[in-house]
C-alpha cells in the first residue's frame, strides 16, 4: 500500500509540475505574433507587417503596421513611401501613407483558443475593414482570417515570419 502511495504521489507530483510548465508556456504564447511577417495582398503584391503589443485600458491588445513594401514606383521611388491610402471609404484619409499604417487593430489573446481575435484589418487593396482572428500555425507561420460576420464568411491568408 505504502509502493502505491510513493507511486501516486510521483504522479500527482510529475502532473503538477507539467500542469505548471504549460500554464507558464501558455502565459508566454501571446507574445508568439509579435515580429515582422512577409505579407502577400490578394493583388499579389508583398509587403512586411508588424506586429507589436501595447496595453489598452489594462488589455495586452495586438496591433500590425506596414514597415516595408517591396520595389519602386516608375520614378524610382520606393513603392512604401509613395503609396496612398487612396481607397479608403473616408475621403478625409485617402491621401494618408500606408507605410506606418495599422492595418490591424485591436486583437486580444484568447487563451482558451489559443488565438487573437475581437480585432478588425483594413484590407488597402479594396479600402475595407473586415473582423479577424490570427492563429499561429507553427514558429514561422501564421494564419489571417479576415471575415464579415462570422468566419465562415471569408479568406484566409498565411504570413511567413522575417
Amino acid at each position: 500500500m505504502n509502493k502505491l502511495k510513493r507511486n501516486v504521489s510521483v504522479v500527482l507530483i510529475t502532473l503538477m509540475a507539467l500542469l505548471g510548465t504549460t500554464a507558464s508556456l501558455a502565459a508566454d504564447t501571446s507574445q508568439a505574433v509579435v515580429g515582422t511577417w512577409l505579407v502577400t495582398s490578394a493583388t499579389g503584391d508583398p509587403a512586411h507587417i508588424k506586429i507589436y503589443a501595447k496595453m489598452v485600458d489594462g488589455v495586452e491588445t495586438f496591433y500590425g503596421k506596414f514597415t516595408f513594401f517591396p520595389g519602386e514606383d516608375e520614378n524610382g521611388v520606393n513603392i512604401g513611401e509613395s503609396a496612398l491610402d487612396g481607397l479608403n471609404p473616408n475621403e478625409s484619409l485617402r491621401e494618408r501613407r500606408l507605410l506606418g499604417l495599422d492595418m490591424l487593430e485591436g486583437m486580444t489573446y484568447n487563451k482558451t483558443k489559443a488565438r487573437w481575435d475581437g480585432g478588425t484589418v483594413y484590407d488597402p487593396d479594396i479600402g475595407k475593414y473586415y473582423k479577424c482572428r490570427l492563429s499561429i500555425l507553427d514558429e514561422n507561420r501564421l494564419e489571417l482570417r479576415g471575415y464579415v460576420g462570422i468566419p465562415l464568411f471569408g479568406r484566409s491568408d498565411i504570413w511567413t515570419r522575417l
